[in-house]
């Protein structure tokens, strides 16, 4: 566990403090890792949807506000409206590298 740890913080997803109880360290998410959360979030509710343990949910996650089971959701950050894969474009952006792209030419 101490190795993963420490990969964690090399990766900088964690930081870490000393702990007063002694020797120890406290683990928090960086601004990194709190950026992440969100996927880490996806990530387990996807799990718990499509790899149910066969105990009953290995993770439950509660809004605390409401004390209601969360889901995730993907929303517009400017309109709020719901994201699904169709209703969302991705381009790529375009980065001026320098090169000039060349036409491929067929010698048939």
């Amino acid at each position: 566990m101490s190795d993963r740890l420490r990969t964690f913080v090399e990766l900088g997803v964690l930081d870490t403090t000393a702990n007063d109880a002694g020797g120890s360290h406290a683990y928090r998410l960086s601004p990194e890792g709190e950026a992440f959360f969100p996927v880490v979030v996806s990530i387990l509710m996807w799990g718990e949807r499509w790899f149910p343990a066969s105990g009953g949910p290995a993770v439950v996650a509660t809004h605390r506000a409401c004390d209601n089971p969360f889901l995730p959701e993907l929303a517009c950050s400017a309109c709020h409206g719901g994201i699904t894969r169709r209703g969302l474009r991705i381009d790529t952006g375009h980065i001026d590298t320098g090169h000039t792209e060349v036409a491929a030419t067929s010698h048939a």
